[in-house]
């Protein structure tokens, strides 16, 4: 499938709009490893002519699969990014929020990447109140507290420690 707009019966309409929709495989658009925790996306959008631009409006939605940061357990998150780009088919345009394109197709795979991985969470969590591993033994602290007394010093460390003592 190819992520790109035609935008050609709307190029002369000035405010002249396509709205579709596009189902998207993660490889489409080359996210991050590992590809299987990416469910399809789906992206509803609205192309408008603006004049010299091109308003890509829309929403796309999916769901991924990753760890829990803090106690390793699968936690499915939804992921539902507002699109909002502007395009231009005039070279003086000298914007950094405004891409390129020629012709009458705009792709929209690298945009809609872009977007995606902005809008990644920094950092998943299975709820806000996880307490996570043990540090010493690896017991998971939210099903059951483990019998771990809190040591001195940085656990890290230990080996070294040992050579000192010796």
């Amino acid at each position: 499938m190819s992520l790109k707009i035609n935008i050609h019966h709307i190029r002369q309409n000035k405010s002249g709009q396509i709205t579709d929709q596009f189902t998207i495989l993660p490889q489409e658009l080359n996210l991050p490893e590992p590809k299987d925790t990416w469910r399809p996306l789906r992206f509803e959008f609205t192309c408008t002519n603006a004049g010299d631009l091109y308003v890509l409006t829309g929403k796309l939605s999916s769901r991924i699969a990753q760890q829990c940061s803090r106690c390793l357990a699968p936690v499915v998150i939804p992921l539902d990014v507002d699109v909002h780009e502007e395009f231009s088919r005039l070279p003086g345009l000298e914007d950094e929020d405004i891409h390129h394109f020629y012709g009458d197709e705009i792709d929209i795979a690298e945009v809609l990447r872009e977007n995606v991985i902005l809008n990644l969470p920094a950092k998943t969590l299975c709820s806000p109140d996880c307490r996570g591993l043990c540090p010493y033994c690896g017991a998971d602290i939210n099903h059951a507290p483990c019998d771990c007394k809190p040591q001195s010093g940085d656990p890290r460390m230990a080996v070294l420690e040992k050579l000192i003592s010796k």
